[in-house]
């Protein structure tokens, strides 16, 4: 194409010498070189008579045009002629000038660099690349610009090309949008792929023109006949075909005749090469838009005979362009019926056969779409052949090519609307016990399609489904068929065949069980196809069989099922459509005029009156203030319901049956549909609840075991049983499931505890769906039912939880219609829990998390169960508007004078924690000075010292320990209203509980003998180590107390005796944090007595020990005795004002003072010494 355009005289289009540079990738560089050579010498070769382009525009058409151009294969000055190169170097010495200013310019950079790269040791390789630029930019006569054979970063080319990409002119920035000849890394391909190469083009036309003319002409170039989707393109272009004959029939008028029979000798020819010409002028005819019809009619008239007949061509290829001209005449030509007796025989002899004569698939494909097209043209004379096309479609619907079968299904489809009578026709009978029965033409087409129904790719099944849904609608009694579909058999009823393991003669030969095919339920396949899609068409083919089949009513009850499974599939939109095909199924049985009478006399009344029952009023009330998973966004309608009511009885069975399967999977499905009847059914499902209830229980057990194994599956089973058991909940009346749940409950009738927790699970569960009116008159029983015995004596946490959330699902239920008594009652069982939790080690009982995410209710352990404990006191006191404070602190006598028996007769601990449970919950606005009076009481009662018998019971001081601690707690806060009696019992108390723990420890001390074993050695110290703590913590009660507002009460004449042995004993002992406590309490007992006289000997008693401990090892002692003393001399002080003061008291002072200068100048020295060493180890 380069050379023809060189060779003409007039000079070529720049725009089509560029585009004839588009080419192959392996002939790029070819043409681009010739292509230079006739630019150049179309530019120039006349230098009288000026180009009508110039040599940059050329070039930058041809660069453009070409990605593969490179300005390296233009032709050197040397091979181009003087004239021819002229212009080029004019161009140079136009900007020569300027560029030698820049190279000036970019050589002081260089230096620059050069100096940076002395200093900071820069990359050479950089430096190199620059100077290879700048020195490059003066080699004009080559008009490129060369770099180095290094895959170098984009960042350099693009830095290089900010330096010079504004000042090159118009031929170096042509050269930098070309391609390296020598597939070298050149800066013009990285501009080029940067997106800034075509910026500096200066063009005499537009480029994108160029870009949509070249890419037509490479459309033009490589246009080929479009095959449909199935197809595979096996058609030879007819114009590289020799001959000539049948276009001209185009041209020619229609009579024509000796161009006709001359194709016809060919294609009648023996030799493959005429056959395949002749048909290949025959499509081009047909595929040519601007073939008159007369002429196609004509042509069709004479060669279909001729075309029907290559059929059995020898040749594959002759047999596939020959199926193709005739598809291609089909969908032309008006008038194809009398093809039909030739055609349609011929093609049962090349598909119908066994084994098929056609063994090409794609062959087999076309002879079925040319079966299809002849039944879309001829749909009322096909009638006449439906024997021949039902052995075709037999053997399509077996056929191992996806595309046949498929065309196939779709063949059905059209006959089924078209030929309904012949698809009823009678095809043969078969002899059974009940006599000869008839088989239909559609249902041994139903039979052949069983195959397609379970084949591999989800495009064949969705229109095999569409088929199955055509096919069945054509009868008018299905029984036999939909039976089949669904592999039913009696129940009762075993097969003959069964018996006998050698086998059965059925018609005429033996049959050994081995052999026979198994029955398959195709609409349980269907049902729970991996395609979405095919679920989807399978759905819309259920709701027409229900709504549209003559005896739908016979086939409800064995349809419904696949229509409801729909509700469980886990695409959102699938399960909507369901809904709504259910809402139709529902409306057309509202329209039914075969309707039993109840439902007749039911619409009558809903229609006219409406539901005034209580059941439909509750069942309303519930749809309005419950909500459901979707797609039950709002209540059926009464058709819907219905319907699914009618057939509840037979369906509940088996689901119930299945809850308690082997498998997991189908006891999820069976819950998840179970919770879907429901919806539909509402209060009718009163007669089945006793086997529902029991189901309900056994699967909720099995999944509460299996969670303890660690199954990730039985969470998500059990979350859906409890679904399953609130919607039956929201429509029955409790009075009728309460005597199922309650004696499992109570333990009458199981004892083990998981039954029970399934059972107490599955009652919470009933109760939060059941309305508050249904389930206030019930309150009472089942609060009697969870206050039992042995539930409150069970060691199992989970039993513990269970009943704590049920308490608090009943409160939250009841709402405000929760009476006093009730409410009482529910707190009392959940305090007597939160009891339990703190005496099996779980001691927090507020500070929980506001939601419940954080922890797992079904865990074994008592943390969780307290905070169920909580969350359900919360749930309690709502109901009255109120707090948990203000719950506990209304009912705490109460709870004490009926639980404090019963923990009595446990032991001490679990008096303690009554005590602690309930107090540590209340706020301080809510405890009063009743409140006080019987909690100090209880404390005093336990904080006594153990006794003789075992004076060194271990688990007396773990016990008195625990008291202590919460004495602690209770005396923390001064301004409490405590009791001024009961305030000073217990603080003598607990001066002798630290006496006592500081003497047994002295006392086992001494006592220690040499020969103990380890064991008991480091038992004994363990104990030491208990009562040393007790003695601490006993003691620093005793300061807190001291603290208050009334410490005035505790320090009598009485008493003093007891505190001044305490504090000498403590001042002793080992642990500093006991010796500091003493002289801080002993400094309280100064300034609490600070107006009394006769104390002298305590004082002085007092005063003996402060000294000591100004000398002790500990600073905090130290300081606190320091502290001791400043109160005991103020305290003399103030008596020596009223004249009690004496000469020992000034003694005192002096020493004081002594000891007090002694610790500071000891202390001031040590520093120095420190100081001295850091500065001689740093110097």
């Amino acid at each position: 194409m380069c050379s023809s355009s060189s060779s003409s005289s007039a000079p070529p289009d720049p725009v089509l010498l560029g585009s004839s540079c588009f080419c192959a990738h392996t002939h790029a560089h070819t043409h681009a070189h010739d292509l230079a050579h006739d630019l150049a010498a179309h530019a120039h070769a006349d230098s009288s008579s000026p180009p009508s382009f110039s040599c940059p525009d050329v070039l930058a058409a041809a660069a453009s045009s070409c990605p593969f151009f490179c300005f390296s294969c233009l032709p050197t000055p040397a091979r181009i002629p003087a004239s021819a190169a002229t212009p080029v170097t004019n161009a140079a010495a136009a900007v020569y000038a300027p560029a030698l200013m820049i190279l000036q310019l970019m050589l002081l950079l260089l230096l620059l660099l050069l100096v940076l790269y002395l200093y900071m040791n820069l990359n050479s390789l950089l430096l190199f690349l620059l100077l290879h630029l700048l020195l490059s930019c003066v080699w004009f006569p080559r008009l490129e610009i060369r770099l180095l054979r290094l895959r170098l970063r984009p960042g350099i080319f693009y830095l290089s090309r900010v330096l010079l990409g504004s000042t090159l002119p118009a031929p170096y920035a042509i050269a930098r949008d070309a391609c390296c000849r020598c597939r070298r890394y050149s800066l013009c391909c990285y501009l080029c792929g940067m997106g800034m190469g075509t910026e500096t083009f200066n063009l005499q036309m537009d480029l994108g023109a160029l870009s949509q003319l070249m890419g037509k002409v490479s459309n033009e170039g490589r246009e080929r006949i479009v095959e449909t989707a199935e197809l595979k393109s096996s058609f030879v272009d007819p114009k590289a075909i020799s001959g000539r004959g049948l276009m001209g029939l185009v041209h020619r008028e229609a009579e024509d005749v000796e161009s006709l029979q001359r194709e016809i000798s060919f294609l009648a020819s023996e030799e493959m090469g005429k056959r395949r010409a002749a048909l290949g002028r025959i499509s081009l005819l047909v595929r040519n838009d601007d073939t008159p019809l007369v002429v196609l009619d004509k042509v069709w008239k004479e060669l279909s005979i001729e075309l029907i007949k290559l059929m059995a061509d020898p040749v594959e290829r002759i047999r596939d362009m020959a199926m193709r001209c005739l598809l291609s005449f089909l969908d032309k030509v008006t008038s194809v019926s009398s093809v039909l007796p030739i055609v349609i025989p011929c093609m049962v002899y090349r598909v119908a056969t066994s084994p098929a004569e056609e063994s090409s698939e794609e062959i087999r494909l076309l002879l079925v779409l040319i079966l299809g097209r002849l039944v879309a043209l001829c749909p009322k004379v096909v009638g006449q052949y439906m024997d021949a096309i039902h052995s075709i479609l037999h053997a399509s619907l077996q056929d191992s090519h996806p595309a046949v079968r498929k065309e196939a299904c779709s063949i059905l489809v059209s006959l089924c609307s078209c030929q309904k009578e012949s698809m009823k026709m009678v095809v043969r009978y078969e002899e059974t016990r009940a006599g000869a029965e008839p088989r239909y033409r559609y249902g041994e087409l139903i039979d052949s399609l069983k195959s397609t129904l379970r084949h591999k790719h989800s495009s064949v099944r969705k229109v095999a489904v569409t088929a199955l849904g055509s096919l069945l609608l054509v009868g008018d009694k299905n029984v036999t068929l939909v039976e089949d579909l669904v592999a039913w058999q009696l129940p009762n009823v075993i097969p003959v065949w069964q018996f006998f393991s050698g086998g059965v003669w059925e018609e005429g030969k033996l049959v050994k069980p081995e052999e026979r095919q198994p029955r398959h339920n195709f609409l349980a396949l269907l049902a729970s196809d991996p395609s979405a899609k095919v679920r989807e068409n399978f759905i819309s083919v259920l709701i027409d069989w229900m709504t549209r089949l003559n005896d739908r009513w016979d086939h409800e009850s064995r349809l419904l099922p696949y229509l409801l499974n729909g509700l469980c599939d886990p695409c959102p939109p699938l399960r909507m459509a369901t809904f709504e095909a259910m809402e139709r199924l529902g409306e057309t049985h509202e329209n039914e005029r075969e309707n039993n009478e109840r439902d007749k006399q039911e619409l009558r009344d809903f229609l006219e009156y409406g539901h005034k029952t209580p059941s439909e009023q509750n069942a309303t009330e519930r749809w309005r203030s419950c909500k459901h998973e979707p797609p039950f966004t709002r209540r059926p309608r009464l058709g819907a319901r219905m319907v699914v009511r009618n057939n509840f009885r037979r369906l509940c069975p088996t689901l119930v049956r299945e809850l308690n399967d082997w498998q997991p999977k189908t006891r999820s499905m069976a819950a998840q549909l179970l919770y879907y009847l429901v919806l539909y059914t509402e209060y009718w499902v009163t007669n089945d609840v006793r086997a529902m209830v029991e189901s309900f229980t056994k699967c909720c057990f099995r999944s509460l075991a299996e969670m303890e194994e660690g199954d990730p599956e039985a969470r998500l089973l059990l979350r859906q049983i409890l679904l399953c058991a609130r919607t039956v909940g929201e429509f029955i009346d409790p009075s009728v499931y309460m005597p199922l749940l309650l004696p499992t409950v109570r333990g009458e009738t199981d004892l083990d505890v998981h039954r029970r927790c399934a059972a107490v699970e599955i009652l919470r569960a009933m109760c939060e769906g059941c309305s508050s009116s249904w389930l206030v008159p019930h309150v009472s029983t089942m609060i009697a039912a969870l206050d039992c015995s042995s539930i409150s004596e069970s060691r199992d946490p989970r039993l513990s939880s269970q009943l704590v959330r049920c308490s608090q699902q009943l409160a939250e239920s009841c709402g405000e219609k929760l009476d006093e008594e009730s409410r009482r009652q529910m707190t009392q069982i959940v305090v007597s829990v939160q009891v339990k939790a703190w005496c099996f080690g779980q001691k927090q009982v507020t500070d929980f998390p506001a939601s419940s995410e954080e922890l797992d209710k079904y865990a074994r352990d008592w943390r969780s169960v307290q905070f169920s404990c909580h969350q359900a006191l919360r749930a309690i006191a709502s109901t009255a508007c109120s707090s948990i404070s203000s719950l506990l602190s209304d009912h705490f006598s109460s709870f004490l004078e009926t639980l404090m028996p019963g923990l009595t007769r446990l032991s001490c601990l679990h008096e303690l924690a009554l005590l602690e449970v309930l107090y540590r919950q209340l706020d301080e606005e809510d405890v009063s000075q009743p409140l006080l009076q019987l909690l100090l009481a209880e404390l005093v009662r336990l904080v006594q010292l153990p006794s003789s018998s075992s004076p060194s019971s271990s688990s007396s001081s773990s016990f008195l320990l625990e008291c202590i601690i919460f004495v602690n707690f209770v005396v923390q806060d001064p301004s409490l209203p405590f009791p001024p009696q009961l305030f000073k019992q217990l603080f003598l108390a607990l001066l002798r509980v630290a006496l006592w723990a500081r003497q047994t420890t002295s006392a086992e001390r001494g006592e220690e003998q040499e020969g103990e074993e380890q064991a008991e050695r480091k038992k004994v110290e363990d104990e030491r180590a208990e009562r040393a703590l007790l003695c601490q913590t006993a003691l620093e009660a005793a300061y807190m107390a001291s603290a208050g507002e009334q410490a005035e009460v505790l320090f009598e004449e009485e008493a003093m005796k007891l505190v001044g042995d305490t504090l000498c004993a403590m001042m002793e002992e080992e642990n500093a944090k006991t010796r500091e406590l003493a002289c801080y309490l002993t400094q309280n007992v100064m300034i609490a007595t600070k107006n009394q006289r006769d104390m002298l000997e305590f004082e002085e008693e007092m005063r003996k020990q402060l000294l000591l401990r100004m000398d002790d090892s500990a600073d905090a002692v130290q300081q606190a005795s320091f502290q001791a003393m400043e109160s005991l001399l103020e305290k003399r002080a103030n008596s020596g004002e009223k004249g009690v003061v004496n000469g020992d008291d000034a003694d005192s002072g002096n020493d004081c003072h002594y000891y007090y200068l002694s610790w500071l100048l000891m202390m001031t020295t040590m520093t120095i010494m420190i100081m001295m060493l850091l500065l001689w180890l740093l110097r």
